[in-house]
């Protein structure tokens, strides 16, 4: 249930590359989380 809820978050999130940007760089997800500006 969290996993799916998360998924669907970050789904979400990746419409908006300003709030996908942030989210990267607290996560780490994305490096440096400039991979998608």
């Amino acid at each position: 249930m969290a996993l799916c809820a998360a998924f669907l978050f970050f789904w979400f999130m990746s419409y908006n590359d300003e709030t996908i940007d942030r989210f990267q760089r607290v996560t780490a997800f994305g490096g440096n989380g400039e991979s998608l500006v």
